[in-house]
């Protein structure tokens, strides 16, 4: 590889914005996030891929598979883009458990288990 300022800097003058693509919601190995619409159209929202836990769970944490998620008035205005929020707050949910990590053999939680909680 060799340096170009000149390439370097008109490159950096293109936006590059990847136009969002149709996908499975499911799909193994590939973990989500919720990213808002800035237009303040729901429609506009969409996933995108979270590298928060790409290294495994932490200590005491579980993954669960998503069936069922309660979305309250908040919820959906963070969608909207009109509340600054980190993310859904997602009141409640429901799920089975999919991995176990470490730290949580106490739990008495196995593979498969229905779990719900609340945030």
């Amino acid at each position: 590889m060799y340096p170009d300022a000149a390439a370097d800097d008109e490159a950096s003058k293109v936006p590059v914005a990847p136009l969002a693509e149709l996908q499975p919601f499911d799909q193994p190995d590939r973990i989500l996030e919720w990213q808002s619409a800035e237009s303040g159209v729901l429609s506009d929202a969409y996933f995108t891929d979270d590298f928060w836990y790409a290294s495994g769970l932490e200590s005491g944490m579980i993954e669960v598979e998503p069936k069922a998620f309660g979305l309250n008035f908040r919820d959906v205005m963070v969608a909207l883009g009109q509340v600054e929020e980190d993310g859904l707050v997602y009141s409640e949910m429901c799920g089975v458990v999919k991995t176990l990590g470490p730290d949580t053999e106490m739990s008495g939680l196995q593979v498969g288990d229905r779990v719900c909680g609340a945030g």
